[in-house]
């Protein structure tokens, strides 16, 4: 997992990213650039399904890359202006752009109204004629709470992400893909968080089933709940799942998830609630258990996921 995201970063956002500093993008070239960002977060990990954007990247915890790309764009008009000698060709040139500017006469090139256009974003409407920097800490500060902002403001726009949403509260990589032992494992973790676990109700999104469980005699809508907790045919594997964590985690651990009715039982799975309460060391033996036991109950009708 670590390989594919320093893959990415060193490899494919750096070429694909070369000279953004100085870029004006219209909306199709940005709507690209996020393409092949989203496409690569697939690649990682191995997806066939298209996952919603927020989630493949909340859980990777890649920034969104127009997001990227502003903040690049942003650092280095702070090192054109501030950071070189005012003798210096590049500081004289932006000099002299933002002079027309100010003067109404913008030039061909609009960089100057780009990077006007990404501070006023922020609430940074005066700072661009400024002759400090001391404007930049707050920028970045803003960035990283709107990076948070506009992940939970995107994930609520999807149904689908109802539960993901009671676990993930940040844009930051999670924990359960920082385990580099067990692959598999970890994507379906990522499957089962974001409802992408061949189940009944996927299907049924698609036109392809009436939704109910086609693999107990309960006659129940099966969501992830179901397939998880109270699934008949998946008795055994979850009774064996119980009595591993009772055996090889702490007795609270244990006593935590066990008495949690089936919503709390779901986010103790899926979340990080073991990693909060109990540290690293119990969390990833609690991950491994939780992984082995998805690799059980994941049955897929083909191969589409």
């Amino acid at each position: 997992m670590l390989n594919g995201k320093t893959i990415y970063h060193s490899m494919i956002e750096s070429a694909i990213l070369s000279g953004c500093s100085i870029w004006t993008l219209t909306k199709s070239n940005i709507a690209l650039m996020k393409s092949i960002q989203y496409r690569a977060a697939q690649a990682v990990l191995q997806l066939k399904c298209k996952p919603t954007r927020p989630a493949l990247l909340g859980d990777l915890g890649w920034t969104p890359i127009d997001l990227t790309i502003e903040k690049r764009q942003i650092a280095y008009f702070k090192y054109l202006k501030f950071d070189l000698a005012h003798s210096s060709l590049p500081h004289k040139v932006l000099t002299h752009l933002i002079k027309q500017h100010s003067e109404g006469n913008e030039a061909p090139w609009k960089y100057v109204s780009n990077i006007k256009s990404i501070l006023i974003k922020r609430g940074l409407d005066d700072v661009l004629f400024r002759d400090d920097c001391e404007w930049y800490n707050t920028y970045e500060g803003i960035c990283r709470q709107e990076r948070t902002t506009n992940f939970i403001d995107d994930i609520s726009h999807f149904k689908s992400l109802n539960t993901y949403s009671t676990f993930k509260n940040h844009p930051y990589q999670e924990n359960y893909l920082k385990q580099d032992f067990d692959f598999y494992g970890s994507r379906l973790k990522f499957l089962a968080r974001t409802n992408n676990f061949c189940l009944e109700s996927n299907y049924s999104v698609w036109g392809k089933s009436d939704g109910k469980c086609k693999l107990c005699s309960l006659n129940v809508h099966e969501d992830l709940q179901h397939r998880l907790l109270l699934c008949e045919h998946f008795k055994e594997e979850r009774e064996s799942f119980f009595h591993t964590v009772c055996k090889q985690c702490p007795s609270d651990l244990f006593s935590d998830f066990i008495k949690g009715n089936l919503t709390e039982k779901l986010t103790f799975i899926l979340g990080d609630e073991t990693f909060s309460k109990w540290g690293q060391d119990y969390f990833r033996l609690f991950d491994s258990i939780v992984k082995s036991f998805l690799t059980q109950v994941y049955k897929p009708r083909d191969l589409c996921l």
